[in-house]
C-alpha cells in the first residue's frame, strides 16, 4: 500500500433537514438512516441510499469539480448504522467508508447478521473501510 504523506483535497457534502424543532430532525434522520426491519419494513436506509446513488451525487459531480469514483461516505451513531447498510448493500457506491460508533445495537443488532451474509457471498472488498468506537462511562 503507497503511504499517503497529505490529505488530498476534498469536497464535503452534508445533508440536512430543513427544520428547527428537533423533534422533526430526529423522525427525519431515523427514517433516513435506519436499514429496513426486513424485507417491506420500516427503516428508510434504502431509499437514502438510492437518493445518494442517483439523485446527490450525479449533482454534485455534474456541478463541481470531483472525482466520482474516489467519494467518501462518513456517518456517526445511526449515521454510521447507515454507513454499514450501505458498505453491505451496495460497497461501490462508495469508495471509502468512515464509521464513527455506529448504532449497531439498532432493531436486535440485525447489521451483524447483514455483515455475517456480506462476508459469506463475497470474498474481497473493493472499498477502505476505517470504523471507530469509543465507551464512556459518564459518573453524574
Amino acid at each position: 500500500m503507497k503511504e499517503e504523506k497529505y490529505v488530498p483535497p476534498a469536497f464535503l457534502v452534508g445533508v440536512d433537514y430543513p427544520f428547527d424543532d428537533y423533534d422533526t430532525y430526529k423522525a427525519l434522520r431515523t427514517r433516513d438512516f435506519v436499514p429496513p426491519a426486513s424485507p417491506g419494513g420500516t427503516g428508510g436506509a434504502a431509499a437514502f441510499l438510492r437518493f445518494l446513488r442517483e439523485e446527490l451525487k450525479p449533482l454534485i459531480d455534474a456541478k463541481y469539480h470531483t472525482q466520482a469514483d474516489d467519494a467518501t461516505l462518513v456517518g456517526h451513531s445511526l449515521g454510521g448504522l447507515f454507513a454499514l447498510y450501505a458498505l453491505f448493500q451496495e460497497p461501490a457506491v462508495f469508495q471509502r467508508y468512515i464509521v464513527g460508533s455506529p448504532s449497531i445495537f439498532w432493531n436486535g443488532k440485525a447489521i451483524l447478521t447483514e455483515a455475517a451474509s456480506f462476508a459469506r457471498t463475497h470474498t474481497d472488498l473493493s472499498a477502505h473501510v476505517f470504523m471507530g468506537s469509543a465507551a464512556v462511562r459518564a459518573r453524574w
